[in-house]
């Protein structure tokens, strides 16, 4: 069902580098395709798979593809454990001929995937019980919606959780009211918490290359212009925040927030103008704030170039007062939070 609020024309996607083709009538379909793009990195790997494989069990073979797609990676360590959970598992491979982006990578993920729908899993995020069988039957039951996602979590390397929940965006399962006008100003999604119908990619086109680190949020925001979206108030799924992520990389030079500010100027198009410009200015006041927050965070930690980043990326975002203010309050929290951990850590 789509929405007419939206002025986005489809025919540049289809025209792009990021469209999706439709299969074949003849190819049999799954109804999940988890797909979990991998590139190097194994130690948080196994722990991914072991968190589908868990919920898989209830599933026939031929209902689910579970495809590791990786990005040619150069490390001789992981194609060992790639063929260990092959053999060990339900689980097939795709190595890409050769290295592609980040970007790329998660399109290959969608173009290889035959299930209705389509869960992408990063090699060191994971699902928790009940999620694949919750979000399918809201899909499955509600034809009108086109993504479904779950609320979730943050968990540290060593899996222990964070002081962070994803918002409550409605007590009960359910679709959530003008949805657009709030994903297009927060970022309210993490990518393990969500789920997309194959024929929505295939009708709206894959993740904008250009992006990179925001192709999710756009993403994301370009479905709700489109479709109605599920909300599972369940804690089913946890992101992982950890130092050898890309989005801890993009924090040191602040690309995070370059996308970010990338992805709101995109979103413009999706939405009604007659609030297009108040919501976009919102979006960028948002996105200046969640700049500082980065800053006073990684400030606390001695991490100087990262504050700077983060700090001369917010202030291309906003100057309102709301910044400014939390501005001036970033090095006197850091401060804080580091006079705090001193004192705990020489506790007698």
């Amino acid at each position: 069902m789509l929405s007419n609020n939206t002025d986005c024309s489809l025919t540049e996607v289809k025209k792009s580098s990021n469209a999706i083709d439709p299969l074949p009538p003849d190819v049999d379909r799954p109804m999940w395709s988890v797909m979990i793009p991998i590139y190097n990195r194994t130690i948080y790997l196994e722990q991914a798979i072991a968190s589908v494989i868990e919920q898989m069990r209830e599933y026939a073979a031929e209902r689910i593809q579970i495809e590791l797609i990786d990005n040619c990676s150069t490390n001789p360590e992981i194609e060992f454990l790639i063929q260990r959970l092959a053999k060990q598992h339900r689980i097939s491979v795709y190595r890409q001929p050769q290295t592609v982006s980040m970007v790329e990578n998660l399109n290959t993920c969608i173009r290889r995937a035959h299930g209705h729908l389509i869960h992408i899993l990063h090699d060191d995020d994971i699902v928790l019980p009940g999620f694949y069988q919750s979000l399918e039957a809201a899909l499955t039951q509600e034809p009108s919606i086109g993504a479904a996602y779950c609320r979730h979590g943050h968990i540290d390397e060593n899996n222990r959780q964070q002081n962070y929940l994803s918002s409550l965006e409605r007590s009960t399962s359910g679709i959530i009211p003008n949805f657009l006008k709030r994903i297009a100003v927060y970022s309210l999604v993490d990518p393990p918490a969500m789920v997309v119908k194959r024929s929505v990619y295939e009708h709206l086109g894959g993740f904008r290359p250009e992006l990179y680190g925001a192709c999710d949020h756009e993403m994301w925001r370009r479905i709700a212009a489109h479709y109605p979206i599920w909300f599972e108030p369940q804690v089913l799924a946890c992101f992982r925040v950890h130092s050898r992520s890309q989005t801890s990389a993009f924090v040191r030079t602040g690309k995070n927030i370059v996308n970010m500010r990338q992805s709101i100027e995109t979103t413009r198009s999706y939405l009604p103008k007659s609030t297009a410009e108040r919501i976009a200015k919102r979006a960028m006041e948002e996105c200046a704030l969640y700049a500082l927050r980065n800053a006073f965070r990684v400030l606390s930690r001695g991490d100087i170039t990262a504050t700077k980043a983060q700090i001369r990326e917010a202030l291309k975002c906003s100057y309102s007062l709301k910044v400014i203010v939390a501005l001036f309050l970033v090095p006197f929290l850091a401060v804080a939070s580091s006079l705090k951990r001193y004192l705990e850590q020489n506790r007698e």
